[in-house]
């Protein structure tokens, strides 16, 4: 996923709100936008080689009960 979000934003965590994953930073409000790469795997599903810096994990329930957790990515380097 392609994120187009201020430059040197610090990415803080990523979390469920109102049912939907969302991902929190500090930004500055005023400087120019800058793409950013964010992946999401599923626990168990295999991650491709690369550089990534680990954002978080967070768990949504799917069906009536099973509970699944993603993990949060950002690929360094745009590779």
């Amino acid at each position: 996923m392609v994120c187009q979000i201020p430059k040197g934003a610090e990415v803080l965590c990523v979390q469920v709100q109102a049912g939907k994953a969302c991902l929190w930073a500090i930004v500055d409000a005023f400087a120019p936008l800058e793409k950013r790469v964010f992946q999401i795997y599923e626990t168990g599903s295999e991650i491709p080689s690369g550089k990534y810096n680990y954002i978080g994990t967070f768990q949504t329930c799917e069906e009536p009960t099973r509970l699944v957790a993603w993990h949060v990515f950002e690929v360094l380097n745009g590779h």
